[in-house]
């Protein structure tokens, strides 16, 4: 599966979908893919970042892993996802649905897994080799 080209697929043909971004835990965006009309500018990439540490404390609470959170702005709704170490967040206008989203992202945990499982494996190799 290219994922870029299926992300490309996802915009154009969901109603209110704008963006989909893929980074890691400390905001370095993978891949990403938006809407020709919506810009990434306002965007600010610690937002990753923020999303990975929420997941962290709200593992602590003793309320299990968390594989999701969807916020509500004025005029658009995130929704960002935990398939650790990488992150995907789903930028859509407000009255997008939120529900059909929230599938689609769960649908990409298994094609994103070799992503995921590279990026496991080079910190492990880095770490090796520092000791």
């Amino acid at each position: 599966m290219d994922i870029q080209k299926e992300f490309d697929n996802i915009i154009s043909k969901t109603q209110g979908l704008q963006a989909i971004i893929v980074s890691d835990k400390d905001g370095v965006i993978l891949i990403q893919s938006t809407n020709p009309a919506f810009s990434l500018n306002n965007i600010d990439s610690s937002l990753s970042t923020s999303f990975a540490v929420a997941c962290d404390q709200i593992g602590k609470i003793g309320l299990s892993k968390n594989k999701s959170i969807t916020t509500f702005y004025k005029y658009h709704q995130m929704i960002q996802f935990n398939y650790n170490p990488l992150i995907i967040t789903f930028i859509a206008d407000k009255n997008a649905n939120t529900g059909y989203l929230l599938n689609i992202g769960n649908d990409f945990e298994k094609p994103l897994s070799a992503i995921a499982n590279s990026i496991v494996n080079s910190e492990n190799n880095n770490y090796n080799n520092k000791q």
